[in-house]
């Protein structure tokens, strides 16, 4: 790719592709920005900082996050240090790059930014955020919230706590606490690092499911095909017999070719439970789907 000349950021990011997972989107959506400003005005001080600004986001975007904090533009981390000093970075502050940023707007269909308590957001993603804030803080989390017209009196929830320790006597405390909330919560979520038991655990729920509330419908899926395939092995036949099997996240919710989904507000998923492994993997703008997809 060849660079403008005097183009300090083109130049870098052709020098250092090795720094990049996938360098290629980064030189793109450079270039996209430079056409955006004009080959003549890409250079000048104020494109530069917007520039830089926005491959930092992309360098984050990359790792999942929906969203990124002024400090860390002005904190270059390890791979863009030396843009960064090239483009008299440290003689930016706060307060500046905010007004530099707090009108991003573009003309050739590329979705605009927005600040936001000192975060730069992709405009989508701040609302699906917010939607997703406002879903969270409507959930009840009474304890009699997740199954209405079926009270769990508290002799029944005795019971069905020591009917967990002794039928899954082998779990540690930590899974334990998960099946005792089964019935007391919407929504949780259940975490860990690899290898301790977030997959194997899911069997465990559904067997409680079966044996005490046997009529809850439940759809099991995964973000990823090889995700699914993994989590079905995991589960005894028997249960999947029962349930069914795991599906991806995408044909749960009935993925069509023009990238939409036929389950949403209107077409709602009949599930009573919806249980998704390596929900990590899943970004903002699937998990928004998820949501508006839930009874």
């Amino acid at each position: 790719m060849a660079s403008n000349d005097g183009d300090i950021i083109t130049d870098w990011l052709v020098q250092n592709e090795q720094v990049f997972r996938e360098p290629a989107d980064f030189l793109a959506f450079n270039s996209y920005l430079i056409s955006e400003f004009g080959v003549a005005q890409a250079t000048e001080e104020k494109a530069l900082i917007i520039r830089y600004a926005l491959l930092r986001w992309l360098e984050f975007h990359k790792q999942g996050f929906v969203c990124i904090e002024m400090e860390d533009i002005l904190d270059p981390g390890t791979m863009m240090r030396e843009l960064y000093h090239q483009i008299d970075g440290p003689t930016w502050d706060k307060e500046a790059l905010i007004h530099v940023l707090s009108d991003l707007s573009f003309t050739s269909g590329f979705e605009s930014f927005e600040l936001e308590d000192g975060r730069l957001y992709m405009k989508r993603h701040l609302s699906f955020e917010n939607e997703i804030v406002k879903w969270l803080k409507n959930v009840d989390y009474s304890l009699d919230s997740f199954l209405p017209n079926r009270g769990i009196s508290e002799l029944i929830w005795n019971e069905y706590t020591e009917w967990v320790a002794q039928e899954f006597s082998d779990l540690d405390t930590p899974k334990k606490r998960v099946l005792a909330h089964l019935f007391s919560m919407q929504f949780f979520i259940v975490t860990g690092g690899p290898g301790t038991g977030k997959t194997f655990t899911f069997e465990r729920i559904l067997k409680s499911y079966q044996r005490w509330h046997p009529e809850l419908k439940i759809q099991l899926a995964a973000p990823t095909g090889k995700a699914a395939k993994r989590m079905n092995e995991s589960i005894d036949s028997s249960l999947l017999d029962v349930y069914g099997e795991a599906k991806t996240i995408h044909r749960m919710l009935g993925a069509r070719h023009d990238g939409r989904f036929s389950k949403g507000v209107k077409n709602r998923l009949i599930s009573d439970v919806v249980i998704i492994d390596e929900a990590s993997m899943i970004d903002i703008d699937l998990f928004i789907q998820v949501v508006r997809a839930l009874k």
